[in-house]
């Protein structure tokens, strides 16, 4: 499905608006919005449910390109990481049952598989919630998340990789479900520079990649 066909679900959307809010406040991100041509957002976020209300995903990395914008690349890329953490904390709570089968299954999986546990629940929530195309893979270097279609970048054209917020979820969901900080999430391909998939390296230092 092409990028500005695609739709978040009100409770996916929210939960990225109320990241935003969590790190920019509440006047920043208005401005924010303002800038990504999204002003009907400012104080009017969807309801928690999961059905779709005409919230394009591409909105996601049109807010993301606004704060881009705004705050330049370094500033950016600290804020939307953060973002990104924050919306894993909040969508933990959110998919309490996806994330407790989760759970269940890590404390049976040996430690080779508990990454891929991870990577796979985070892929069938952005597969469902926002649409995206994400696939799970494995080689020698780690294990890696692929993402053929990005709300994080659609429509973005950029000489550096730019999902950000994507790194920044996928490391709070590692942190929090496995407990180890020391999990390492990097986008070594983005859409934005007009390669085919973004793909996230995803490695741990303890040897239980």
């Amino acid at each position: 499905m092409p990028d500005r066909e695609r739709q978040a679900t009100n409770k996916a959307f929210r939960i990225f608006l109320l990241g935003l809010e969590e790190v920019l406040g509440v006047a920043d991100l208005a401005a924010a919005l303002r800038l990504a041509g999204l002003p009907q957002y400012i104080d009017q976020y969807p309801p928690a449910t999961p059905e779709s209300a005409g919230h394009k995903s591409v909105y996601i990395s049109q807010i993301a390109q606004a704060v881009h914008a705004i705050y330049g690349a370094r500033g950016s890329k600290a804020i939307l990481q953060r973002v990104g953490r924050t919306q894993a904390q909040l969508g933990i709570v959110e998919n309490q049952k996806l994330v407790n089968v989760t759970r269940a299954a890590i404390k049976l999986a040996p430690p080779s598989q508990q990454i891929k546990l991870v990577l796979e629940t985070a892929a069938r929530a952005m597969r469902e919630q926002v649409g995206d195309e994400i696939f799970v893979a494995k080689d020698w270097a780690g294990w890696y998340y692929e993402a053929r279609t990005c709300c994080y970048c659609a429509g973005w054209q950029s000489d550096a990789a730019v999902c950000h917020a994507g790194v920044g979820l996928l490391n709070g969901l590692l942190g929090t479900l496995l407990g180890d900080a020391t999990i390492t999430v990097d986008e070594i391909t983005c859409r934005a520079r007009g390669e085919s998939a973004c793909r996230y390296r995803v490695r741990a230092r303890t040897g239980t990649e």
